[in-house]
């Protein structure tokens, strides 16, 4: 399993939990933190926007991601919502084998019989 960190920008702290609650809940990440409310300054259309939002840290594996994506897609207010990952290159060992156990990446699709 390859364990890794995913941010995401909201622009809501209440709904940011419970976007966090839902991908625990349906197994796309193990856990996550919603810090505190910060000014986030970006070009959007043409137009320099300054708004107030929250950051989402996570931990995940990297076969939860395409899973992850979908949901925040569906869930998040953004039209492009800020998803990125970076990967965890270390860290203790019971730690990074909780994540695994946390997370329940999508089953592999099964082999055509007389293939291995």
């Amino acid at each position: 399993m390859n364990a890794v960190t995913v941010w995401i920008s909201h622009p809501n702290r209440d709904e940011a939990c419970r976007l966090v609650e839902s991908l625990v809940e349906e197994g796309v990440a193990a856990c996550g933190h919603v810090f505190s409310p910060g000014v986030s300054i970006y070009r959007w259309k043409g137009k320099i926007v300054r708004e107030t939002e929250v950051m989402i840290l996570l931990k995940t594996s990297e076969d939860c991601g395409e899973d992850l994506i979908l949901q925040v897609k569906k869930k998040h207010p953004y039209e492009v919502p800020e998803i990125i990952f970076q990967s965890i290159d270390g860290g203790g060992p019971e730690y990074l084998a909780w994540i695994s156990e946390s997370v329940f990446p999508p089953a592999s699709p099964s082999q055509p019989s007389g293939e291995e």
